[in-house]
Protein backbone atom coordinates (compact mmCIF):
# COMPACT_ATOMS: atom_id res chain seq x y z
CA UNK A 1 0.00 0.00 0.00
CA UNK A 2 3.15 2.24 1.04
CA UNK A 3 4.78 1.59 -2.53
CA UNK A 4 1.05 2.52 -4.37
CA UNK A 5 1.05 5.78 -2.74
CA UNK A 6 4.44 6.95 -3.04
CA UNK A 7 4.37 6.06 -6.63
CA UNK A 8 1.01 8.00 -6.75
CA UNK A 9 2.94 11.12 -5.36
CA UNK A 10 6.01 10.67 -7.68
CA UNK A 11 3.38 10.33 -10.79
CA UNK A 12 1.67 13.65 -9.20
CA UNK A 13 4.87 15.36 -8.46
CA UNK A 14 5.61 15.29 -12.47
CA UNK A 15 2.12 16.43 -13.26
CA UNK A 16 2.72 19.21 -11.18
CA UNK A 17 6.13 19.66 -13.07
CA UNK A 18 4.48 19.49 -16.12
CA UNK A 19 1.83 21.98 -15.78
CA UNK A 20 4.32 24.29 -14.35
CA UNK A 21 6.89 23.87 -17.21
CA UNK A 22 3.49 24.26 -19.71
CA UNK A 23 2.70 27.98 -18.05
CA UNK A 24 6.09 29.16 -17.86
CA UNK A 25 6.90 28.50 -21.17
CA UNK A 26 3.43 30.19 -22.28
CA UNK A 27 4.13 33.55 -20.22
CA UNK A 28 7.90 33.44 -21.95
CA UNK A 29 6.98 32.26 -25.49
CA UNK A 30 6.23 35.97 -27.03
CA UNK A 31 2.97 35.86 -29.67
CA UNK A 32 3.36 36.20 -33.03
CA UNK A 33 3.20 39.86 -34.06
CA UNK A 34 -0.18 40.51 -35.41
CA UNK A 35 0.13 43.13 -38.30
CA UNK A 36 -3.25 44.15 -39.63
CA UNK A 37 -3.03 45.97 -43.08
CA UNK A 38 -6.22 47.91 -44.44
CA UNK A 39 -6.33 50.06 -47.75
CA UNK A 40 -7.56 50.29 -51.52
CA UNK A 41 -6.53 48.44 -54.90
CA UNK A 42 -3.03 48.76 -53.97
CA UNK A 43 -3.16 46.49 -50.98
CA UNK A 44 -5.80 44.07 -52.34
CA UNK A 45 -2.41 43.34 -55.14
CA UNK A 46 -0.44 43.55 -52.62
CA UNK A 47 -1.92 41.42 -49.60
CA UNK A 48 -0.80 37.73 -51.28
CA UNK A 49 2.93 39.13 -50.62
CA UNK A 50 2.30 40.62 -47.41
CA UNK A 51 0.78 37.85 -45.67
CA UNK A 52 3.47 35.66 -47.39
CA UNK A 53 6.50 37.67 -46.09
CA UNK A 54 4.82 38.13 -43.19
CA UNK A 55 4.53 34.44 -41.89
CA UNK A 56 7.61 33.70 -43.29
CA UNK A 57 9.52 35.99 -40.82
CA UNK A 58 7.16 34.68 -37.66
CA UNK A 59 4.01 36.98 -37.98
CA UNK A 60 0.59 36.90 -38.05
CA UNK A 61 -1.72 38.94 -40.65
CA UNK A 62 -5.23 40.29 -40.84
CA UNK A 63 -5.95 41.50 -44.42
CA UNK A 64 -8.66 44.42 -45.24
CA UNK A 65 -7.39 46.00 -48.41
CA UNK A 66 -10.36 45.97 -51.52
CA UNK A 67 -10.03 47.82 -54.70
CA UNK A 68 -11.67 51.37 -54.39
CA UNK A 69 -12.66 51.55 -50.44
CA UNK A 70 -11.41 55.34 -48.68
CA UNK A 71 -10.83 55.05 -44.84
CA UNK A 72 -14.72 55.78 -44.21
CA UNK A 73 -15.14 52.31 -45.90
CA UNK A 74 -12.84 50.90 -42.74
CA UNK A 75 -13.70 52.66 -39.96
CA UNK A 76 -17.00 50.72 -38.78
CA UNK A 77 -14.64 47.86 -38.65
CA UNK A 78 -11.59 48.84 -37.02
CA UNK A 79 -12.83 49.21 -32.87
CA UNK A 80 -13.84 45.18 -33.70
CA UNK A 81 -11.00 44.58 -35.39
CA UNK A 82 -8.33 45.90 -32.82
CA UNK A 83 -10.76 44.69 -29.75
CA UNK A 84 -11.11 41.35 -30.80
CA UNK A 85 -7.96 40.65 -33.05
CA UNK A 86 -5.08 42.72 -30.93
CA UNK A 87 -3.43 44.06 -33.54
CA UNK A 88 0.03 45.10 -32.32
CA UNK A 89 0.34 47.14 -35.76
CA UNK A 90 -2.05 48.48 -38.09
CA UNK A 91 -0.80 49.58 -41.58
CA UNK A 92 -3.40 51.75 -43.85
CA UNK A 93 -3.31 52.31 -47.20
CA UNK A 94 -5.13 54.45 -49.21
CA UNK A 95 -4.38 56.84 -52.48
CA UNK A 96 -7.37 58.38 -52.96
CA UNK A 97 -10.59 56.65 -54.49
CA UNK A 98 -13.79 58.29 -53.92
CA UNK A 99 -16.22 55.57 -55.37
CA UNK A 100 -17.82 54.27 -52.45
CA UNK A 101 -21.15 55.19 -50.42
CA UNK A 102 -19.40 56.85 -48.02
CA UNK A 103 -17.49 59.55 -50.08
CA UNK A 104 -20.58 60.31 -52.15
CA UNK A 105 -20.31 64.44 -52.88
CA UNK A 106 -16.72 64.49 -52.08
CA UNK A 107 -14.95 64.26 -55.42
CA UNK A 108 -11.51 63.99 -55.71
CA UNK A 109 -9.55 66.83 -55.47
CA UNK A 110 -12.23 69.55 -54.25
CA UNK A 111 -11.15 70.86 -50.61
CA UNK A 112 -14.12 69.21 -49.13
CA UNK A 113 -12.71 65.82 -50.66
CA UNK A 114 -9.11 66.51 -48.40
CA UNK A 115 -11.13 67.56 -45.43
CA UNK A 116 -12.74 64.01 -45.67
CA UNK A 117 -9.54 62.25 -46.30
CA UNK A 118 -8.04 64.06 -43.53
CA UNK A 119 -11.00 63.30 -41.09
CA UNK A 120 -11.43 59.84 -41.56
CA UNK A 121 -7.92 59.74 -41.23
CA UNK A 122 -7.30 61.11 -38.21
CA UNK A 123 -10.77 58.94 -36.76
CA UNK A 124 -8.81 55.85 -37.62
CA UNK A 125 -5.90 56.90 -36.13
CA UNK A 126 -7.11 57.88 -32.82
CA UNK A 127 -9.41 54.73 -33.03
CA UNK A 128 -6.61 52.68 -33.25
CA UNK A 129 -4.16 54.00 -30.59
CA UNK A 130 -6.94 54.11 -27.69
CA UNK A 131 -6.60 50.30 -28.06
CA UNK A 132 -2.79 50.40 -27.72
CA UNK A 133 -2.57 49.54 -31.41
CA UNK A 134 0.98 51.21 -33.14
CA UNK A 135 -0.41 52.84 -36.36
CA UNK A 136 1.45 53.25 -39.93
CA UNK A 137 0.44 55.39 -42.67
CA UNK A 138 1.88 54.62 -45.86
CA UNK A 139 2.38 56.73 -48.52
CA UNK A 140 1.46 55.61 -52.21
CA UNK A 141 3.20 55.96 -55.59
CA UNK A 142 3.44 58.34 -58.09
CA UNK A 143 1.05 57.51 -61.20
CA UNK A 144 1.47 58.05 -64.81
CA UNK A 145 -1.10 61.16 -64.86
CA UNK A 146 0.34 64.13 -63.72
CA UNK A 147 -3.30 65.22 -62.23
CA UNK A 148 -3.74 62.37 -60.12
CA UNK A 149 0.03 61.79 -58.83
CA UNK A 150 -0.57 65.51 -57.50
CA UNK A 151 -3.68 64.13 -55.43
CA UNK A 152 -1.48 61.50 -54.09
CA UNK A 153 1.73 64.11 -53.56
CA UNK A 154 -1.31 65.73 -51.59
CA UNK A 155 -2.68 63.02 -49.56
CA UNK A 156 1.01 62.20 -48.76
CA UNK A 157 2.08 64.57 -47.35
CA UNK A 158 -1.23 65.21 -44.80
CA UNK A 159 -0.57 61.66 -44.34
CA UNK A 160 3.19 62.41 -43.21
CA UNK A 161 1.42 65.64 -40.70
CA UNK A 162 -0.89 63.41 -38.84
CA UNK A 163 1.68 60.82 -38.52
CA UNK A 164 4.29 63.57 -37.05
CA UNK A 165 1.39 65.06 -34.79
CA UNK A 166 0.27 61.68 -33.06
CA UNK A 167 2.33 59.60 -30.81
CA UNK A 168 2.33 55.73 -31.72
CA UNK A 169 2.35 57.09 -35.24
CA UNK A 170 4.84 56.83 -38.63
CA UNK A 171 4.76 57.24 -42.16
CA UNK A 172 6.68 55.68 -44.22
CA UNK A 173 7.04 56.46 -48.34
CA UNK A 174 6.56 52.81 -49.29
CA UNK A 175 5.47 54.64 -52.60
CA UNK A 176 8.99 54.79 -53.48
CA UNK A 177 9.69 51.30 -53.89
CA UNK A 178 8.32 51.50 -57.22
CA UNK A 179 9.75 54.81 -58.41
CA UNK A 180 12.84 55.70 -60.28
CA UNK A 181 14.32 58.80 -58.15
CA UNK A 182 11.15 59.63 -56.95
CA UNK A 183 9.23 59.63 -60.52
CA UNK A 184 7.26 56.84 -62.21
CA UNK A 185 8.40 54.59 -64.31
CA UNK A 186 7.40 51.30 -65.80
CA UNK A 187 10.05 49.15 -64.72
CA UNK A 188 12.98 49.08 -62.60
CA UNK A 189 16.36 46.62 -62.15
CA UNK A 190 15.53 43.08 -60.71
CA UNK A 191 15.91 42.52 -57.05
CA UNK A 192 17.84 39.26 -55.76
CA UNK A 193 15.36 38.63 -53.41
CA UNK A 194 12.94 38.69 -56.32
CA UNK A 195 11.55 35.30 -57.61
CA UNK A 196 11.52 36.19 -60.81
CA UNK A 197 13.56 38.39 -63.65
CA UNK A 198 11.60 38.78 -66.97
CA UNK A 199 12.16 41.88 -67.98
CA UNK A 200 14.42 43.27 -70.39
CA UNK A 201 17.79 43.77 -69.73
CA UNK A 202 17.59 42.67 -65.76
CA UNK A 203 14.57 44.35 -65.37
CA UNK A 204 11.01 43.89 -63.68
CA UNK A 205 7.97 45.53 -65.18
CA UNK A 206 6.76 46.96 -61.88
CA UNK A 207 3.24 48.88 -63.00
CA UNK A 208 0.29 47.96 -64.74
CA UNK A 209 -0.53 49.57 -68.36
CA UNK A 210 -2.85 51.78 -66.55
CA UNK A 211 0.24 53.27 -65.04
CA UNK A 212 -1.83 53.13 -61.82
CA UNK A 213 -1.60 49.92 -60.52
CA UNK A 214 0.89 47.08 -60.43
CA UNK A 215 0.14 44.00 -62.53
CA UNK A 216 2.41 43.81 -65.43
CA UNK A 217 -0.64 42.23 -67.54
CA UNK A 218 -3.25 44.34 -66.43
CA UNK A 219 -5.28 40.66 -65.83
CA UNK A 220 -5.97 40.44 -62.09
CA UNK A 221 -8.72 38.15 -60.76
CA UNK A 222 -10.06 38.35 -57.25
CA UNK A 223 -9.29 35.08 -55.13
CA UNK A 224 -10.48 36.34 -51.42
CA UNK A 225 -8.76 38.64 -49.73
CA UNK A 226 -6.27 38.59 -52.86
CA UNK A 227 -6.22 40.33 -56.37
CA UNK A 228 -3.84 37.82 -58.04
CA UNK A 229 -2.28 39.34 -61.01
CA UNK A 230 -1.68 36.82 -64.15
CA UNK A 231 2.27 37.02 -64.18
CA UNK A 232 4.45 37.44 -61.55
CA UNK A 233 3.98 41.49 -60.45
CA UNK A 234 7.47 42.79 -59.46
CA UNK A 235 5.72 45.65 -58.30
CA UNK A 236 3.57 44.29 -55.55
CA UNK A 237 6.08 42.34 -53.99
CA UNK A 238 8.17 45.60 -53.73
CA UNK A 239 4.97 47.37 -52.22
CA UNK A 240 4.69 44.57 -49.90
CA UNK A 241 7.96 44.33 -48.65
CA UNK A 242 8.44 48.45 -48.39
CA UNK A 243 4.58 48.27 -45.79
CA UNK A 244 6.06 44.92 -43.94
CA UNK A 245 9.44 46.41 -43.07
CA UNK A 246 7.19 49.64 -41.86
CA UNK A 247 4.95 47.73 -39.79
CA UNK A 248 8.20 45.78 -38.16
CA UNK A 249 10.28 49.69 -37.72
CA UNK A 250 6.67 50.89 -36.06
Amino acid sequence: MERHRTLAAVVAAIVVVAVAVLIVDAFLTPRPTRIALYGDSLSMQSAQDFQFLAVESGKTTLLGGYGGIAPCDVLPRLDGDAASWHPDVAVLEFVGDDLTPCMRGYAAGTPAYYAKYRQDITTAVHLLRSHGVAVVLIGGPLVKDPVDSRNVERLNAMYKAVASSTSGVRYVDAGSSVLANGQFTWTLPCLSSEAQCTGPSGTNVVRSPDGLHFCPSGATSIQGQFDVCSVYSSGAFRFASAMLRAADNA
